[in-house]
């Protein structure tokens, strides 16, 4: 969107001469560059001469693209347009870059030199899309603390192509087997997360999710980690020939990984 800055220079009886300076640029790309665009208007309400024909617009060093141009206006004043320049300006990833021009008309008999500066400021450069975290690992402090780990991607800090302006992590286990965010906003640095929310005879899995503004990427699921299972109940012993058969209650919830062990015990009557 065009934005322009004017100066007011008066000369004659009331008359007004006013020199407007038009800045524009293009929408925020990838591009390390953004075209951008500044032009000068020299506009008045009454009649006005350059008898030399030697007008110019400059700006910072910049001559008009079509050199000198004789003005002159009626009694009913008039305008002319001067492109300065058009060319595209350097941006930068994650700030706003100032485009600073000012304006300058000279050679015109009745108003001298007529002077207007103008700021607008360049979109950041669109960041490209974070690279997912990798080696996503979790380990078991105890059945009410899981550690999971992995290893950072980002290009850096927000000034860089591709970083991780914040992290979410993600938890399932084998009873809640629908992923939920367990924890949004982690900084884009962060390469652990402590969940203190496990609870016993659950088998959980964790991935992590890495954002900034052009979008997010996800990690691999990282191995199952096991709290401990639940033991089993109500085992009866029953003799069948010459064997004794032990049947019980499984206690761990399904999905979980164990290894049973049967172990005997002899009571011997006295006497």
């Amino acid at each position: 969107m065009s934005t322009f800055f004017d100066a007011n220079y008066a000369y004659g009886s009331g008359a007004t001469a006013t020199i407007r300076l038009t800045l524009d640029a293009a929408a925020a790309t990838s591009a390390s560059t953004i075209a951008t665009s500044a032009v000068v208007t020299l506009i008045t309400n009454a009649s006005l001469t350059d008898s030399s024909g030697n007008a110019t617009a400059i700006s910072n060093g910049l001559t008009a693209s079509s050199g000198n141009v004789a003005i002159s206006f009626g009694s009913g004043g008039g305008s002319v347009v001067r492109l300065i320049t058009d060319g595209f300006k350097a941006v930068s990833y994650g700030a706003t870059t100032a485009f600073v021009v000012t304006g300058t008309i000279t050679g015109v008999d009745a108003t001298g030199t007529m002077t207007v500066t103008g700021t607008i400021y360049l979109p950041a450069r669109i960041y490209v899309a974070p690279t997912a975290p990798s080696a996503v690992s979790t380990s078991r402090t105890s059945d009410t603390q899981l550690v999971t780990s992995w290893t950072n991607n980002s290009t850096g800090g927000s000034t860089t192509s591709a970083p991780y302006l914040s992290q979410n992590v993600q938890r399932k286990d084998n009873v809640n087997t629908s992923p939920v965010t367990v924890v949004t906003g982690l900084s884009g640095a962060a390469t652990s997360f402590t969940d203190n929310t496990t609870i016993a005879n659950r088998r959980y899995e964790y991935r992590v999710v890495a954002v900034n503004s052009t979008g997010s990427t996800t990690s691999a699921w990282a191995a199952a980690t096991q709290t401990t299972p639940a033991g089993p109940s109500n085992a009866v012993a029953t003799k069948s020939g010459s064997d004794i058969v032990t049947t019980f209650t499984e206690g761990q919830s399904a999905g979980m990984v164990v290894t049973l062990r049967c172990g005997t015990k002899l009571t011997v009557a006295p006497g």
